[in-house]
């Protein structure tokens, strides 16, 4: 497990923990190995978890060395944020 950033396309970076997994669905076969980067998103700076927060976890299977599975799972999240932010802040 180590933390890790991953870039913004508008500046700052966020800040996740990132890690190599096994799961094991069926018994017969061996586990299957996936990478996972995770983080919480909060709802002000003052990171109070009664105010609420979001965990967001990005899982997927290696592609190619952790480097470029990294490199993968952060397209995906800049996407996402992308996608989500409001039209203003585009």
């Amino acid at each position: 497990m180590a933390s890790r950033a991953i870039p913004l396309d508008g500046g700052g970076n966020v800040y996740g923990l990132w890690l190599t997994a096994l799961k094991q669905s069926d018994p017969a076969a061996a586990p299957a190995e996936h990478r996972v980067f995770y983080f919480y998103l909060f709802p002000n700076r003052a990171r109070n978890q009664t105010d609420g927060l979001i965990l967001v976890r990005i899982t997927s299977p290696p592609y190619g060395t952790d480097e470029e599975t990294l490199t993968v799972q952060g397209d995906f999240l800049r996407q996402l944020l992308r996608r989500a932010a409001p039209a203003s802040v585009l």
